[in-house]
């Protein structure tokens, strides 16, 4: 550029040769700007490849060295990534569990989780045999989550944690995300006096129950205590073996004449 300028100054190139040669100039310039800037791009790539390669005892970066350890000891249940890539620091390799010391997780509606205690006793079925297994809840954890129902529904749900207490030698056969029914005992009570829930209906906002007595209906209002699905506790107004009506229909009324249904 020097050169240009003196030799237009002596009139040997004209003004616009001067101008092309500034114009070549500044390109030159920041292309070589911008190979720097590729030149210090590449060196920070190539700086963090050998970082993740590194061996934690800082013995070099030779991947055929490299070894990890198994926190625990127990069986592979699972191996999250089998294929032959490159992963981040802190990725899920597999999971190692101990296949003879399971629990078993549940997932209740919060308004049921709720009602349990830790330690309440509980009962396994349908995991396979006939076998009825014991269990008890050791965890309730205090966060829920939100799941959506069969019926398309948003449930509030809670994991509970129950520990198998049955001998391991019965079962034995069960792994990592079979699937298991289980109840829990929320309440217990003795000599109660039950009614099936499929008595009862409600008659002048009270709980009420018809009872058979000779060919009439007798209505009862009831207070009820502990009560799940299937029964209900009664507190009052009925007598251990009278006889109740299942499912009245909106035809049977307080003194009216009633017929026992035979079954074919």
């Amino acid at each position: 550029m020097v050169r240009s300028k003196k030799l237009f100054e002596r009139g040997l190139i004209t003004k616009q040769a001067a101008e092309q040669t500034r114009l070549q100039l500044d390109r030159a310039n920041t292309n070589l700007a911008n190979a720097k800037s590729n030149l210090e791009l590449r060196q920070r790539q190539l700086e963090q490849a050998q970082v993740r390669l590194f061996n934690p005892n800082g013995s070099g970066y030779n991947m055929t060295k490299y070894s990890i350890k198994a926190p625990v000891s127990g069986q592979i249940l699972e191996i999250a990534n089998e294929s032959t890539r490159s992963l981040p620091a802190g990725a899920h390799l597999l999971t190692i569990g101990n296949p003879r010391n399971l629990e078993v997780v549940v997932e209740l509606l919060s308004t049921d989780a709720i009602k349990l205690n830790k330690g309440a006793k509980a009962t396994i079925t349908g995991w396979g045999k006939d076998e009825i297994l014991d269990a008890r809840v050791i965890n309730i954890e205090p966060i829920g989550f939100t799941k959506i129902s069969a019926l398309g529904i948003e449930e509030q749900r809670v994991n509970v944690h129950l520990e198998i207490l049955s001998d391991a030698k019965i079962w034995s056969g069960l792994g990592h995300l079979y699937r298991v029914f289980v109840s829990i005992e929320v309440q217990r009570a003795q000599n109660v006096l039950l009614i099936p829930s499929a008595a009862l209906f409600r008659s002048n906002n009270e709980w009420s129950v018809f009872t058979i007595e000779g060919d009439k209906a007798k209505l009862h209002q009831l207070k009820l205590g502990i009560q799940n699905t299937s029964f209900a506790e009664a507190l009052n107004d009925i007598n251990e073996g009278d006889r109740v009506v299942l499912h009245p229909n909106d035809k049977i009324v307080d003194g009216g004449l009633i017929a026992e249904r035979v079954k074919e």
